[in-house]
């Protein structure tokens, strides 16, 4: 696929950059513009793309509309609803509705309306905050949200896991029980440097680990972990490595004839502890864990009692398939091939319903030359959706492939380099 960004549903989206230079041509370059909203803003109270979360102030975009009773209501867009507060979104066939798991059944999910405005798809919160006890206020363009204060209780690593086609090895779970239900988020880390071991013989140079480095992953809580749980996974300093009397005797004495001493094959070091640490930094609790690598954290909650439960598996997605919008599709599966098993994310988009329209955009307004996070991009052109077509010149930051927009050619062919095409 080329480098351009292509956007599905009722607006454009942003450029992405690209690699080659676009040929000479005396036609200026079509100036991109954002389009207008699929929906206007009507009947809106206040609205921001700020969201301060027990004072610690995020972007996302929010919404609150008169309800009954002079009451009104709250709505987060999804994006921000999941990213902030770990909610997951189940399977749905009705864009206008999305069923959601978070500290409650799976089987009898709750379920949240959902409402397209703009570029973004709100959820109504009111009764799900309300639930939760959480104290809501706007402050300008900023939802201020207080969540109740919840106690980590405990922090248990299991090698017990309920799927069996997960082989021993890849069984490690997590389990972490607290008082009430509260946000969490999960983030990936850097490699983790392998410490090196040292060899028994200090003429010998110590051997470089050729084993993958494991990969640091945090979970992060908004509550406060007992001082127990801190002091059980506070992490250890490393022992110093221990002084063989092979070489104690080279230095000492290395004229005096002596028995010789036959070498020690060095000690391989114990399996790196899931848990490396556990601590509180301003009323969270933040669990930093070392995940060997081909594995990932697969995080899920549960109800009576509330826990997190984080299962380390080399297959953590999990399938979904949600009507997001009408004619737009979301998938997420495991896709086999031969012996190989993919994971694949992809859109469905249907441009004959509800106005959709599919444009290549690129990330500068008045030219191809540029890059910008895809998620920039298709905010800044209220795009509903967007897919990145990635092949860019990295010295140049110009477009690499096919580029055709309104009868004009702004980017040739290139490298075999892959196409999309379709007729509006």
């Amino acid at each position: 696929m080329s480098p351009i960004l292509l956007t599905a549903v009722c607006l454009t989206t942003t450029c992405a950059t690209n690699a080659q230079e676009s040929p000479k041509t005396s036609k200026s370059i079509p100036r991109l513009t954002s389009q207008s909203a699929a929906s206007p803003l009507t009947s809106v109270a206040s609205s921001g793309n700020q969201i301060s979360l027990n004072g610690r102030t995020l972007p996302g975009t929010w919404l609150q509309r008169p309800g009954k009773a002079g009451q009104v209501t709250t709505h987060l867009s999804d994006g921000a609803f999941r990213q902030l507060i770990g909610v997951n979104f189940l399977n749905s066939t009705n864009w206008a509705k999305q069923p959601i798991q978070w500290f409650s059944s799976v089987t009898k999910p709750l379920v949240l309306a959902t409402r397209l405005l703009g570029a973004y798809r709100y959820l109504d919160i009111t009764n799900f905050a309300q639930t939760a006890g959480w104290q809501i206020q706007t402050n300008g363009s900023t939802l201020v949200i207080a969540t109740p204060k919840t106690q980590v209780t405990n922090i248990i690593q299991s090698q017990q896991s309920s799927d069996a086609s997960v082989t021993p090895l890849q069984q490690a779970r997590i389990l972490v029980d607290l008082d009430r239900p509260t946000p969490w988020q999960v983030t990936q880390g850097l490699a983790i440097a392998k410490p090196q071991i040292p060899s028994s013989d200090p003429d010998t140079p110590t051997p470089k680990s050729t084993a993958p480095p494991n990969r640091e992953w945090t979970v992060t809580l908004d509550g406060i972990a007992n001082p127990i749980l801190i002091q059980r996974y506070t992490p250890q300093p490393p022992a110093a490595p221990p002084t063989l009397l092979e070489n104690l005797l080279k230095q000492l004495s290395p004229a005096i004839p002596t028995q010789p001493i036959p070498p020690i094959a060095p000690i391989p070091p114990a399996p790196e502890p899931l848990i490396q640490q556990v601590k509180v930094v301003k009323n969270q609790t933040i669990i930093s864990l070392s995940v060997p690598f081909g594995l990932s954290p697969q995080v899920s909650t549960i109800a009576n009692p509330n826990r997190l439960i984080i299962d380390i598996r080399p297959d953590p997605l999990e399938e979904r398939d949600i009507t997001w919008a009408p004619g737009l599709r979301w998938r997420q599966h495991y896709v086999n091939l031969g012996t190989e098993r993919f994971a694949v994310v992809w859109l469905e988009v249907n441009p004959r319903k509800f106005g959709l329209t599919l444009k290549p955009m690129w990330a500068c307004l008045d030219g191809l030359a540029g890059t910008a996070p895809l998620i920039q991009t298709a905010q800044r052109y209220l795009a509903v959706a967007g897919i990145n077509g990635g092949y860019f010149n990295r010295n140049n930051r110009l477009p690499l492939g096919a580029i055709r927009r309104d009868s004009q050619w702004l980017s040739g062919p290139i490298l075999n380099r892959g196409a999309i095409a379709w007729n509006d």
